[in-house]
């Protein structure tokens, strides 16, 4: 029987996304805040790419949802 990786997909909980949060704000790397959450670079960059905002709210489906303050 052949085998095959298989990639396993979490998301990012509610103090998982405070601490991304807290690592931008006291402006780590992605590498750094990665360790400290405890998941791929790849992760941290996915997450902020699709969550980043300049205005303070939560995502949301906007033409302005690319702009990013970092």
């Amino acid at each position: 029987m052949a085998t095959h990786n298989t990639k396993i997909f979490k998301h990012i909980d509610f103090e998982r996304g405070k601490q991304i949060e807290r690592g931008l704000d006291d402006g780590r790397t992605f590498t750094y805040i990665a360790r400290e959450v405890g998941v791929e670079v790849s992760t941290i960059r996915r997450e902020i790419l699709r969550n980043r905002r300049n205005d303070g709210k939560s995502f949301s489906n906007g033409a302005d949802k690319t702009d990013c303050a970092h």
